[in-house]
């Protein structure tokens, strides 16, 4: 290929990759099933919208307000959602894959069998007394969120890293923990009650309190080990 018939080319594919899907409505306004595939929503303002089962994969929602918005049975996946406020979102679901969610708000979210794998929530995300019962979180990365009184019965943590996580009061009963990396978690009163943590690493995990798996609650000084 001549070197200008080059240049044309490269120049092509760079601004296909920068373009939204031919079919997204950047430009509509927010309802359910509403297509923003790939669409700039960064800071944009949609609380309390009804987004039921709308397409934003791969948009950029950074910094995005949407409290109370419905998100159900939404797709999301490879969206950017860092620094969004998305308290009381309903993502009954959802398909959140490899979502970036770095530092947004998820406290009080309904994230009942959404699908997460693979999502960042690191650096600080929020996701306190939420909902994620059911849920698919394989692979995610939450080293540092905060999961205070979050609800994670019969969820997949299956190899999710929640090194130094605040998981106080948690709920996991039931929930697939194998190899998950709880390395200096603090899991004071979380009740762990019938969970599989084949492979987990607890080095330095804070227990005390901690309703265990066979259902002894962990006793004072327990760090590392459940001890009566």
């Amino acid at each position: 290929m001549k070197p200008r018939h080059l240049a044309l080319f490269l120049a092509a594919a760079l601004t296909a990759a920068a373009t939204p899907p031919a079919s997204a409505g950047c430009g509509d306004p927010p309802g359910p099933g509403v297509d923003w595939r790939g669409c700039d929503k960064a800071g944009v303002n949609l609380a309390r919208a009804d987004l039921r089962g709308a397409d934003l994969a791969g948009a950029d929602l950074t910094g995005a307000y949407l409290l109370g918005s419905d998100l159900s049975e939404g797709r999301l996946a490879g969206a950017t959602l860092t620094d969004a406020v998305l308290r009381k979102v309903n993502f009954y679901g959802a398909d959140l894959t490899r979502c970036d969610l770095q530092g947004a708000d998820l406290s009080r979210v309904s994230l009942r069998l959404a699908n997460l794998t693979g999502a960042d929530l690191r650096r600080g995300a929020y996701l306190n007394r939420a909902d994620l019962s059911g849920a698919t979180l394989s692979g995610a990365r939450l080293e540092g969120a905060n999961l205070v009184e979050t609800v994670l019965n019969g969820a997949d943590l299956r190899e999710v890293d929640l090194s130094r996580a605040r998981l106080i009061a948690a709920k996991l009963v039931r929930s697939d923990l194998r190899g998950a990396d709880l390395r200096g978690a603090d899991l004071t009163g979380a009740v762990l009650m019938g969970a599989d943590l084949t492979g987990a690493d607890i080095t330095d995990a804070d227990l005390w309190g901690t309703v265990w798996t066979d259902g002894m609650t962990c006793g004072q000084g327990s760090r590392g080990a459940c001890r009566p």
